[in-house]
């Protein structure tokens, strides 16, 4: 099996949408989401002219001279004090072990900041690959940590004149007016659409599994209203691949971080094996996923779909931290999971269009 890396680099915004309903005669504005995994697997699809095996992704990363540097969403455990100058890490705490929730069975207990630590607040943004295989590792300090473009703790991308941190994709308002079936236009039916343009450098990347050597073909369709990507086989070069791993995995102890957005079977749960036990997790609000499914023939000038799906989906950067019986079976399962998706998926080849794709540390 071969393991092909594709950058897609849009030419003009991009529009995505969650799914949900939008009507422009009595919805005023409607927002554009980053692409979905599904939506880079279809693109991937046009690209190589068939389906590959598998597609992982996708996964922001900003074009540097002689190579990438990848960005993932800054883990969900990851929170700062109110003042922002201190993070710290979210973990089990013992004073919390006997507090009842909804949760269900299975939940070891809840995850609280270091005593002492009051009001701590979820910390957005982006992390690059270096310091999330820190992260993996095991290296942030318990007792908190700086964060900052030039720190080797935790860097997160930032605009070189603020201190607020960098986003790649920007918010672009644009005015739209429906249409009828015949497509002209409908009085009176203003509504405000917002694309995202991703900032000079960026484009998606996405991972894909071949059964042989492939060439991949541009430019490719990326989300709605005919935007289009460009197309490049950037196998092998330099920062291209998922984050670094640890080996070892003391007490069983492993850490999942969700690269991608995850539909699975059981909601927020993550599917493991049996004897493993989630000792807490870090999980941000559910995203709205809709999937669809082109027919080829056309009607007039309608596009036919055979089903649209809305789902509800676990979102990329959430944190989950297992137990195994013992660090040899947690170091198995984590070599056998790491950039990989963990299945099985909610719905067919969710899975293999990039869902769920997950990367394994310690904590």
């Amino acid at each position: 099996m071969n393991e092909n890396w594709l950058a897609f680099t849009p030419r003009d915004t991009v529009l995505v949408r969650d799914g949900r309903a939008f009507d422009a005669g009595t919805d005023a504005s409607s927002e554009s989401v980053r692409p979905w995994p599904s939506t880079v697997a279809g693109a991937v699809r046009t690209a190589y002219g068939r389906d590959p095996d598998t597609v992982r992704g996708p996964v922001l990363a900003l074009r540097l001279p002689g190579g990438w540097r990848p960005y993932f969403p800054m883990p969900a455990d990851v929170v700062r004090s109110p003042t922002r100058s201190r993070c710290f890490l979210l973990r089990p705490d013992p004073g919390l072990g006997g507090v009842h929730t909804d949760l269900g069975d299975g939940v070891g207990g809840l995850l609280a900041p270091p005593q002492g630590v009051e009001d701590a607040e979820p910390l957005d943004g982006w992390i690059d690959s270096s310091s999330l295989a820190v992260h993996l590792a095991g290296g942030f300090p318990a007792h908190g940590f700086g964060i900052g473009r030039k720190s080797s703790e935790l860097t997160r991308y930032k605009a070189p004149d603020g201190p607020q941190p960098f986003q790649p994709l920007v918010d672009e308002p644009r005015v739209g007016l429906a249409r009828t079936a015949s497509r002209s236009a409908r009085e009176g039916y203003l509504y405000r659409a917002v694309h995202l343009r991703p900032r000079e450098g960026w484009a998606f990347l996405a991972c894909c599994e071949v059964p042989e050597p492939w060439t991949a073909q541009g430019p490719a369709p990326l989300g709605g209203r005919a935007r289009v990507a460009d197309v490049e086989d950037v196998t092998g070069q330099s920062g291209v691949a998922w984050p670094q791993g640890p080996t070892t995995f003391p007490d069983g102890k492993v850490l999942l971080y969700l690269a991608t957005p995850a539909l699975w079977p059981d909601g927020w749960r993550p599917p493991l094996p049996d004897g493993v036990a989630l000792e807490g997790a870090a999980v941000p609000a559910a995203l709205p996923v809709a999937s669809a499914s082109p027919r080829q023939a056309r009607h007039g000038r309608t596009r036919l779909l055979d089903t649209v799906s809305l789902r509800w989906a676990v979102p990329a950067g959430a944190v989950y931290l297992l137990r195994f019986p013992d660090q040899d079976s947690a170091g198995r399962w984590a070599a056998a999971q790491h950039g990989r998706a963990l299945a099985p998926a909610r719905a067919p080849r969710m899975d293999t269009a990039g869902f769920g794709v997950v990367l394994t540390g310690r904590w």
